[in-house]
């Protein structure tokens, strides 16, 4: 999930399928950058609800988002005024004096800050209660309103100003009557991090296409950001990847590595997750490896990035064999991800290996082994030499003839050479 926000926004997307370290992640689309939360509960999910997509957190569970817009939320100087929406569902009826916490602040460190919001049951009515207080003031505001009901999709938008403070909430585009009360609070030094729900939760909930945005908002505009949050939970936007490689792809055994590498565009606010396969003549493992995937293939192309690759290390062995063909596959795992173009690249790996024994080069019934555009021979007894050419005996017998006709001193070194050829021949 996420949304195709403006400039300076900072919003949330989910994985659309669970994955290894499920989390949410948040992008910042001023600087074009990703952040994640903690990890998530295995009970907080991804499903449809009503015909939009949300997430789903069950009563008495808590999602971390993290430092979620730290340097706007953080800093009054940053954001004097900021306006967070998104659409919440409550699945059950609220009872009398409990509540659901949709967003709440989390975890003790430096910081003044403060963000909230909940739905309460009092004898009067079903509440919904904003909280908000953003740098070093004393008080946090709150602001009440008549909670639509359960059972159904309410739009929140909650704007805050620093200067001067205040706060407004509305509820599907309908800002609230009741009055902005300024609480005494000794809560400091929070960090800058919101959970969705917690563990006094008392219903569980979904909750949508949540967004900060830089900058307050009037009425006009909170109207046009329910439209637009209902239409992206409804119909979210898809990013489409492309392969940059087009086939044929041809690489030489010998040369190392390449890259395969792959463009997104579209909705660029969610994570894509893809999984690359092979298919073909090559194997994996003996002709190639993918490096640094794990097991599972999975590439994660995060939020606000447009590009990815990764690289296919090719294994230069010894063995003659053929050129392989094979065909690198992407394939999109996550249901707001598509793949256009191909899908796929078919790469050739060019041999080098020659079979240096094909000539039979070594004599005298020696056996040949191949290697790396070289060869070694196994001698049989009585010769040596590189290729075996070398006859020990007739070799033994010329240096004693030349030895006897040379004097003393020559057949002293025809003996001494005599007894290296033994010598070597016996440690063969």
């Amino acid at each position: 999930m996420g949304s195709k926000a403006e400039q300076e926004t900072y919003y949330w997307s989910l994985y659309p399928k669970a994955v290894t370290d499920r989390c949410i992640y948040g992008y910042d689309s001023a600087k074009n950058k990703s952040f994640g939360s903690d990890p998530l509960p295995s009970s907080v999910l991804p499903k449809i609800k009503s015909g939009l997509t949300g997430m789903f957190v069950p009563k008495g569970e808590e999602a971390i988002l993290g430092n979620f817009a730290a340097e706007c939320v953080g800093d009054r100087n940053a954001c004097d005024s900021l306006t967070i929406s998104f659409l919440v569902y409550i699945e059950a009826s609220v009872a009398i004096d409990t509540f659901v916490h949709v967003l709440n602040t989390v975890s003790p460190s430096k910081g003044y800050y403060y963000i909230g919001f909940t739905v309460t049951r009092n004898i009067a009515r079903l509440e919904a209660e904003a909280y908000a207080m953003i740098g070093k003031s004393p008080n946090i505001l709150k602001k009440s309103g008549p909670f639509p009901g359960t059972g159904s999709w309410v739009h929140v938008a909650m704007v805050y100003t620093a200067f001067p403070e205040a706060l407004e909430l509305y509820l599907n585009s309908q800002s609230t009557i009741d009055p902005v009360l300024s609480i005494p609070w000794n809560g400091r030094d929070q960090a800058i991090r919101i959970a969705l729900g917690n563990s006094k939760t008392a219903s569980s909930f979904f909750i949508s296409v949540l967004q900060i945005l830089k900058g307050e908002r009037a009425e006009d505009k909170i109207h046009q950001l329910e439209i637009d949050s209902r239409n992206q939970a409804r119909n979210p936007l898809t990013s489409e990847v492309e392969l940059i490689q087009k086939s044929p792809l041809i690489v030489k055994e010998d040369q190392g590595s390449f890259d395969i590498e792959f463009q997104r565009s579209g909705n660029l606010s969610t994570l894509s997750l893809l999984r690359i396969s092979s298919s073909g003549e090559a194997i994996p493992g003996k002709d190639f490896v993918f490096d640094k995937l794990p097991s599972s293939g999975e590439v994660q192309i995060k939020p606000g990035e447009e590009h990815g690759r990764f690289t296919v290390v090719l294994i230069n062995d010894i063995d003659p064999e053929s050129n392989e063909t094979f065909r690198i596959i992407l394939t999109a795992e996550d249901a707001g991800t598509s793949i256009v173009g191909a899908g796929s690249v078919n790469v050739t790996i060019i041999d080098n290996d020659i079979d240096d024994c094909a000539t039979t080069p070594c004599k005298y019934r020696g056996t040949c082994h191949d290697g790396l555009n070289d060869f070694t021979c196994t001698c049989t007894p009585g010769y040596t030499g590189k290729d075996c050419g070398i006859d020990v005996k007739k070799t033994s017998a010329h240096i004693v003839g030349l030895a006897i006709g040379g004097g003393t001193a020559l057949a002293i070194v025809a003996l001494i050479v005599l007894l290296l050829i033994r010598k070597w021949i016996t440690r063969k």
